[in-house]
């Protein structure tokens, strides 16, 4: 009898061990998930700190598609700026783009609707809208509708072969631009990128005068030597000279870059071979970007060296976008950075992208991260 109790003793001592060492993991793994949680506040807090200050929206003109995305008749349901919009090319061949919902009772015009001559057509009680967003037809209304029955339409630019919508506050500052090769016969069609990253068109915009790190980030044989110019128009032109090492030589590689907007850039590579990249980026919200790039090859050689030799310098030049997805992604602005006489035209750079920061940034006089948020809290 003294034997069983004390064997039964034991048990519950093991039992209740087991009990304390399954509340201590559990203590332990509350521990760790509630350490998760205050870094991922912190990274909440720290990107919100970011994005109030720098603006992610800025004055420009921005591309939504290729032209060949949209065929005539054709509906398109998109989001970007934080927003559902829409795009259809009436019969006549004009682009529009609208903000999504039909003012009537809410429908998305993107999932259903259609084009009916030059109009877009609510799928659920098909009210029309023209290409300014007015309703011109309720077909079962016998008196006028509401001139409240309008959506937002936006600015649209269709050339060079992509379609380009402003956003900001304002007139835009300047028109895309006619891309000369774009039109002649000596180059090619459009070999194309889309990239989606965690960022903002002014912290990606800052690489193309941060001479430094093209050596230490993507293996140019050199540091450029960088100039940076404004033209009478408000263009910022970048010119660039530095060696690369491509198919088993040192090259010389020159590089111009003209930025129209925070929107829009052409990039012109003399480099092994001629090309040029109209590059777009466009924000899909306060906190990714989504870039696009659209490669043309000159036709001066032959079409076998121009195709493997154009072919290797896009993929160069991708491989190096990649190389800088997880610096953009997780790095954070600082406003007042500590510079080296080497590090290129930064400050240059970054005064001249406030002129298309929207209003509220400048009126506000925003210098700080932390005066940001007061500010527009």
């Amino acid at each position: 009898m003294n034997r069983r109790i004390g064997e039964q003793r034991k048990t519950g001592e093991r039992k209740g061990d087991r009990r304390l060492d399954e509340e201590r993991r559990k203590h332990q793994d509350l521990k760790v998930v509630a350490e998760k949680g205050e870094r991922r506040t912190e990274e909440r807090r720290q990107k919100k700190r970011r994005v109030n200050f720098v603006p992610s929206y800025m004055n420009s003109w921005y591309q939504v598609l290729w032209s060949e995305e949209l065929k005539v008749g054709q509906v398109k349901r998109m989001f970007y700026f934080g927003k559902e919009l829409v795009a259809f090319r009436a019969e006549n061949g004009q682009v529009s783009v609208l903000d999504a919902y039909c003012p009537h009772l809410g429908a998305h015009l993107g999932h259903g609707g259609f084009v009916k001559g030059d109009a877009l057509v609510c799928p659920f009680h098909q009210w029309a809208f023209n290409n300014q967003g007015e309703c011109v037809d309720v077909p079962y209304a016998k008196n006028p509708v509401s001139k409240k029955a309008k959506i937002h339409c936006w600015p649209v630019c269709e050339k060079n072969g992509m379609v380009f919508v402003y956003h900001g506050d304002g007139e835009p500052k300047r028109e895309i631009p006619d891309l000369p090769e774009y039109h002649d016969p000596m180059w090619t069609k459009y070999a194309k990128s889309t990239y989606v990253v965690r960022s903002q068109t002014q912290e990606m915009g800052e690489n193309i005068v941060d001479r430094a790190h093209f050596k230490y980030v993507h293996g140019t044989h050199t540091v450029p030597e960088t100039s940076m110019e404004i033209t009478d128009e408000g263009v910022l032109h970048v010119f660039q000279v530095s060696q690369k090492k491509a198919l088993g030589k040192i090259h010389k590689a020159e590089v111009e870059i003209w930025c129209y907007s925070p929107g829009y850039s052409v990039v012109r590579f003399d480099f092994v071979t001629d090309l040029v990249l109209s590059a777009s980026t466009i924000p899909i919200d306060e906190n990714f970007i989504e870039q696009r790039m659209s490669f043309m090859a000159s036709k001066k050689v032959n079409w076998l060296s121009r195709t493997i030799i154009s072919k290797a310098v896009i993929a160069e030049i991708n491989r190096q976008f990649r190389e800088d997805l997880p610096i953009w992604e997780n790095k954070i602005f600082l406003p007042n950075p500590v510079l080296c006489d080497g590090d290129g035209p930064l400050i240059p750079f970054r005064k001249w992208y406030r002129n298309f920061y929207p209003s509220w940034v400048l009126e506000k006089g925003v210098n700080t991260p932390e005066e940001a948020d007061s500010k527009q809290a």
